[in-house]
């Protein structure tokens, strides 16, 4: 959704920025950081809005780093951005020179600052935006799909774990049969045991190996469709059956967000009417158009 954000372009003191901006920037939003947030693996820093939702779909850094860990950044970052000499871009009196952290209050409260109208498409002020019943809507929405997804994802990590746990167990198991098996059959060519008892230790082995098996392929299928049904009754775009995209369409009829009209019609019982808005899965943004106006990704979407 639409949240703060400090362009490069807000800069007085150039020179000072020029010699710092590959550490002040983030590497999500490309803009100046606000409430910086740092990987203990690659030290690469974000601002902390962006991190919330770039987790919120992804488990790892933006960089791939295999331990995933996030920290408050250092007091030297923050006394680099202090620093930093801003003005506002959209005060009539853009000259009045800002600190670091007097411009983010600056433009939290600034009603000069135009936004586009998520329904719209009309720049329209701050203060107006907010006023808009059909935008905190849709924002509303946004925050509860976010909340459930992040939810379904802990319950999700947590089933596999015990899938993992259950797997091994039944690896155990399997092993100790096979070495029963092979201490049986030694056990038969040296005691030369009696044909017919072996054939029946035999049958009652792989008796229980298919057992095993069955216990072990309904344990997968039962979690995996328990997973895939929570995933799809929150409209999550990774487990749509029927599409493949890089964003998600808005239905106008519920103004709700769903991977695509097959699965607007399975969870609701209404016909749906596509508006001229998505969302953007890459940065969250909500545009109309053939691409995104945040982040400038192009429209993918086909069929599986």
């Amino acid at each position: 959704m639409i949240k703060d954000y400090i362009d490069t372009e807000c800069v007085i003191n150039l020179n000072y920025y020029d010699s710092i901006k590959e550490i002040i920037v983030c590497n999500i939003c490309t803009g100046i950081l606000i409430n910086a947030r740092e990987c203990s693996s690659c030290q690469n820093s974000f601002c902390k809005n962006c991190l919330d939702e770039w987790i919120c779909f992804n488990e790892s850094c933006p960089y791939k780093c295999k331990k995933t860990e996030f920290r408050e950044s250092s007091r030297t970052l923050k006394n680099l951005l202090e620093k930093l000499h801003l003005k506002c871009l959209f005060c009539p009196n853009s000259e009045i020179c800002y600190t670091y952290l007097n411009y983010i209050n600056h433009i939290k409260n600034c009603e000069n600052i135009k936004m586009s109208c998520p329904t719209c498409s009309a720049n329209v002020f701050k203060k107006d935006l907010n006023l808009n019943k059909i935008y905190e809507k849709i924002k509303t929405n946004y925050n509860d799909l976010s909340e459930k997804y992040s939810l379904l994802k802990e319950e999700n990590k947590k089933l596999r774990e015990e899938l993992d746990k259950i797997k091994e167990s039944q690896n155990e198991s399997c092993l100790k049969i096979i070495g029963n098996n092979n201490n049986n059959l030694n056990n038969h060519v040296n005691s030369k045991m009696n044909i017919n008892n072996q054939t029946h230790l035999f049958a009652s082995n792989l008796h229980a190996r298919r057992n095993s098996c069955l216990i072990n392929n309904n344990i997968n299928s039962l979690i995996n469709n328990n997973v895939n049904n929570d995933i799809s009754e929150t409209g999550i775009i990774d487990k749509c059956e029927h599409f493949k995209g890089n964003y998600m369409p808005i239905f106008s009829c519920c103004e709700k967000s769903f991977p695509c009209y097959i699965c607007h019609d399975k969870f609701t019982d209404h016909e749906y009417k596509i508006s001229n808005k998505v969302v953007c899965l890459i940065c969250k943004n909500i545009y109309s158009g053939p691409k995104c106006n945040v982040c400038n990704t192009h429209q993918i979407y086909r069929k599986k």
